[in-house]
């Protein structure tokens, strides 16, 4: 905001209205009186004459309603520039005289052109994002190019005034931001004249305050609010006024809240905000108007009348105030005066008066509260007088005031509501909700539409101690008799009982304080009226309102007696009554047959019928003529005889619709009645249309995944209805039972199962018979029709059902598949190694899907049993010279497989001779070696074994008992192991230490053979080496 805006003085602010439209650069037109560039002046002097005629900017309409989002004035002049400089100079300026407002065209942007190129370019309204530029206008320019650096951010839009207006709108720009900015004019040949000077403008770090709004205006404060600038810590508040005190009371992330007190009341005030931050602070707000109030009126204005001629004045204080002024109207004489009173007297009675209040501060005189009032005009109510009472009400009655349309009740001690009659002006009210034994004051004040007349004189009335008796009831009442009870009053000790007309006698049944008497010798058929009042030693109690009852014409049938009950009915007899033309038979609960007996309806007998089985009925009988009736009899208590209802219920053959029901008969049903809860479904006698006394029905059409309670009720041949059974709740499958199941895949201990897949299922579970293994999902999933069981045993036939599983339910078992699993590989392959004269190592071939082996050794004076986790067993603890038989079966997961077919071996003889050693390799080659030893006394021969197999031993010319043995046959490069035993007709010694020997690589066979010379006894062969 211009400093010269904030330095003007109040009363130069009150322009007139046209002024007042003027965009913010032309509200204050000031001139230049020093410092002012030549240039500036000389282009002045020149145009002074168009300045007074023509302000050289767009319609304040047109501005005000183009730019209100963005703030930006359009068309600025460079006069009108230059004037905004001098202001922001601080130099002295004063109020020119409002200039025309006229649209600018073309023409007169060329008649202001004098520059050859963009001078005194100049940016306004800076903000965070936006500015505005202006320049003086260039001769014979018809576009202007405005470029910014750095370019990625600005665009450049024309005003309204067109291309040739010296003015851009640039937007997109960066907060806090500096741009260098040049114009360049574009005349009609095509012609670019050179770029302006550079200018450098910095945006603003945050963006301009906007959305104001008033929230609360007083006289000397105003509370406004905006919306909150991203990135500020605080707002500097300024007026147009020297006077106010600005300070933020709310500042949230989307809202500001800025309290300006210490104003002057009815004063119009020019509030501007700028936003500061970290960052920097933003461009001032625009000028947002607000006003204050006057003076604030006093609140809570109430008048009284005291009297005919007397009132009181009262109201709030007022913040601030130093004085009221006090008006009413016709005159009267404020006889005493308070700080927030005043005691009016002197009054004429039943006129009303208006009474005005304002605030004073100082010379200030605020807005007056208005409010009027009556004086009293009524007389005062006499010959009060109280008409009834209770022990919680009272009706009092007075003498009719003259005037009044409505009367105000008052008791002391306060408490009671009056019960205004439906003619409001009727001088009588009942007061209720008053306490027992209570004395009262009531006082009465008339009322009208001119005011409250006086009030009566007190007039003092007691409550009852008690309240009336209530729930009178007559029970037991008969023909010359009856028994009258009530429900007892607190506190009271007797009560006294009174009949209209005065007959018969009243006797105590259980004392005085008992709620119950026997009246005795009335006359049959006739009306009487009971009083009771209850009493104490403290008083008595309100009396009730006139009870009434009447005596029965007739005596009441007595001496009831029942025979030949059945399950479903009796028969019923009872003593003759005097006068009596019919009978009414009353049975509880209802829906019984009731026939006369055959001495018809005079008789004093009855046949009962179509009861239920094992149930309790109340019997009641009343005794009828043309004169009246009698009372009840004392009702008697019967039961007829049980009918129980089926038990056993048992259900067979669930499906998703329908089931097999069936239960134990009962005798003599003729049929069957099934209750199923929910009611949905068929119930049909087996064949459907079969002898329905059947103790079994096919329950179809049911409801797939559903529970139902199911009972059964027995009906009898005379159509009566047993008990209903015991319910069985029983759930239908939700979808049809998986079928075709078939394996796919087999082994010893897996199979893989298939079948086709049930609509709407999720899920399936097979279940194995007999119970072994465990059935996985494959890796198609849980809803795939697919199954692999594993663990079960090899060799076995197992029997698989399937059921299907969804949101809705499952299925019944499907129907049983029967497979049979592989066996186990019985061990085969078997040698014999390391054979001594009491062990040797047995070896097979392994099975697959064995991880155990049991080897079974048999001779003909023992039997030993090996376990070994490996193809392979060393057996021990063996006779020299014996043949064994080994058996061996695979164990595993699998299961076991069939003993392998028997296998014999036999142990050597014990040695006899020494074992040979100094075993010695010689003569070696790549595929043979002499092997020598020490000789070994008596040996005929020696047994040379060697390792890997494949090699020849020859005897050498020291024959079969010499120490050595020619080896050939040998692989070249290869690691060989020799052993050595001597033989004799005894048998074999021990092997010797082994000799581990390797063969070397042979050589390779020569090449490139050829004959160089020949003589005639010689020749020369050479080759490569």
């Amino acid at each position: 905001v211009p400093p010269a805006e904030k330095k003007v003085p109040p009363a130069e602010k009150k322009v007139p209205p046209a002024e007042k439209k003027a965009p913010v650069a032309e509200k204050k037109v000031p001139e230049v009186e020093k410092k002012v560039p030549q240039e500036e002046r000389k282009l002045r002097e020149e145009q002074k004459a168009e300045e007074e005629k023509l302000v050289v900017e767009p319609p304040i309409e047109e501005a005000e309603q183009e730019e209100e989002e963005e703030m930006f004035p359009q068309g600025l002049s460079a006069m009108a520039e230059a004037r905004q400089i001098a202001m922001e100079q601080s130099v002295e300026v004063r109020q020119a005289a409002p200039a025309p407002v006229a649209t600018i065209d073309a023409s007169a942007y060329a008649a202001l052109a004098v520059a050859q190129y963009p001078t005194s370019v100049r940016p306004s309204f800076v903000e965070d994002r936006s500015l505005m530029l202006n320049w003086d206008p260039v001769v014979g320019a018809e576009d202007y190019d405005v470029s910014t650096e750095p370019c990625g951010d600005a665009e450049v839009f024309l005003t309204d005034y067109g291309p040739v207006a010296p003015m851009r709108k640039i937007r997109g720009l960066k907060p806090n931001k500096t741009y260098r900015i040049t114009v360049a004019a574009k005349k009609a040949n095509k012609e670019r004249t050179k770029e302006s000077e550079v200018i450098k403008v910095t945006t603003k770090a945050l963006p301009t305050p906007s959305d104001f709004r008033a929230i609360r205006c007083l006289d000397n404060k105003v509370l406004l609010g905006f919306d909150a600038v991203y990135g500020a810590t605080s707002y500097i508040v300024g007026t147009d006024a020297r006077e106010g005190v600005s300070r933020v009371t709310r500042m949230d992330y989307d809202r500001v809240e800025v309290e300006i007190s210490e104003l002057l009341p009815a004063t119009e005030y020019q509030v501007t905000v700028t936003a500061q931050g970290p960052k920097g602070v933003s461009a001032p707000s625009k000028y947002f108007t607000i006003g204050t109030k006057v003076i604030t009126e006093p609140e809570g204005l109430v008048a009284k009348a005291d009297s005919e001629n007397d009132m009181t004045v009262t109201w709030s204080h007022v913040k601030g105030a130093t004085d009221y002024e006090f008006l009413i109207t016709p005159e009267g004489k404020v006889r005493e005066a308070g700080a927030t009173t005043r005691k009016v007297s002197g009054l004429q009675p039943g006129v009303e008066y208006r009474i005005s209040v304002a605030a004073k501060k100082g010379e200030l005189v605020g807005s007056s509260a208005v409010t009027r009032s009556f004086t009293k005009a009524l007389a005062r109510p006499e010959s009060m007088r109280c008409v009834s009472a209770s022990d919680t009400s009272v009706t009092v009655a007075w003498n009719r005031v003259q005037g009044a349309t409505g009367y105000d009740v008052e008791t002391r001690p306060p408490g009671g509501t009056a019960i205004v009659p439906k003619l409001g002006g009727a001088p009588e009210r009942e007061i209720t909700g008053l306490r027992p034994g209570t004395e009262y004051e009531i006082i009465i004040t008339g009322r009208s539409s001119r005011g409250d007349g006086l009030a009566s004189k007190p007039i003092k009335v007691k409550t009852k101690a008690f309240g009336a008796v209530s729930s009178i009831r007559v029970t037991d009442c008969g023909d010359t008799k009856a028994v009258i009870r009530w429900s007892p009053v607190n506190g009271a000790t007797s009560y006294d009982v009174k009949l209209d007309p005065s007959e018969g006698r009243i006797r105590q049944t259980n004392g005085s304080q008992s709620p119950e008497r026997e009246v005795s010798g009335l006359k049959p058929g006739k009306e009487y009226s009971v009083i009771i009042t209850p009493r104490s030693a403290s008083g008595e109690g309100s009396q009730n309102k006139p009870f009434s009852f009447t005596t029965m014409a007739l005596s009441t049938p007595s001496n009831i007696k029942v025979s030949n009950i059945t399950e479903e009915g009796m028969d019923l007899t009872w003593d003759e009554v005097p006068g009596a033309y019919d009978y009414s038979v009353w049975v509880d609960p209802p829906g019984a047959t009731i026939i006369p007996g055959t001495g018809g309806a005079r008789a004093p007998e009855r046949n009962i019928s179509r009861l239920k089985s094992n149930k309790d009925y109340t019997i009641r009988i009343i005794a009828e003529s043309p004169r009246g009736n009698s009372a009840k009899s004392e009702a008697i208590e019967v039961a007829t005889e049980a009918l129980h209802g089926p038990t056993g219920l048992k259900t067979t053959n669930i499906t998703q619709t329908g089931m097999r029901l069936s239960f134990n008969p009962v005798p003599n049903a003729k049929d069957y009645e099934v209750v199923l809860r929910p009611r949905l479904g068929n119930v049909f006698p087996p064949g459907r249309g079969n002898d329905p006394s059947q103790p079994e029905r096919i329950l179809e059409d049911l409801k797939p995944n559903t529970e139902y309670d199911i009972m059964v009720i027995a009906i009898t041949m005379k159509g009566v209805k047993s008990e209903v059974s015991k319910s069985i709740k029983r759930r239908t499958y939700a979808f049809p039972p998986p079928s075709g199941v078939t394996a796919t895949a087999t082994t010893g201990t897996t199979v893989t199962l298939q079948w086709p897949a049930v609509p709407g299922a999720d899920n399936y579970a097979v279940d194995v018979t007999p119970r072994a293994g465990e059935a996985h999902r494959t890796d198609k999933g849980a809803n795939a029709p697919e199954r692999l069981v594993k663990g079960l045993q090899p060799g076995t036939v197992y029997e698989f059902s399937v059921t299907a599983k969804g949101k809705g339910g499952q299925s019944p078992p499907g129907e049983t598949f029967k497979h049979r699993t592989k066996d186990l590989v019985s061990p085969k392959g078997f040698e014999a190694s390391k054979v001594t004269d009491n062990s040797m190592v047995v070896s097979w071939t392994p099975v697959k899907g064995a991880s155990n082996y049991k080897v079974i050794t048999t001779s003909f004076d023992k039997t030993i049993e090996t376990s070994s986790v490996e193809a392979t067993a060393e057996i021990k603890g063996l006779q020299e010279s014996t043949e064994y038989t080994f058996v061996v079966t695979a164990e595993g997961n699998l299961g076991k497989s069939a003993p392998s077919a028997p296998f014999a071996y036999t142990t050597r003889a014990k040695p006899a001779l020494k074992t040979p050693v100094g075993l010695k390799a010689s003569s070696l080659t790549h595929n043979s070696m002499t092997v020598t030893w020490a000789p070994i006394a008596g040996a005929t021969d020696y047994a040379v074994e060697v390792t890997p197999e494949g090699a020849n031993v020859s005897v050498t010319t020291k024959g079969k008992e010499g120490p050595e043995r020619h080896i050939t046959s040998l692989r070249e490069g290869t690691e060989y192991r020799v052993v050595v035993l001597a033989v004799s007709s005894h048998g074999m010694s021990a092997a010797s230490e082994p000799l581990i020997q390797q063969t070397p690589q042979a050589l390779s066979a020569p090449t490139g053979l050829r004959v160089t010379s020949v003589k005639d006894s010689s020749l020369t062969v050479v080759w490569s080496s």
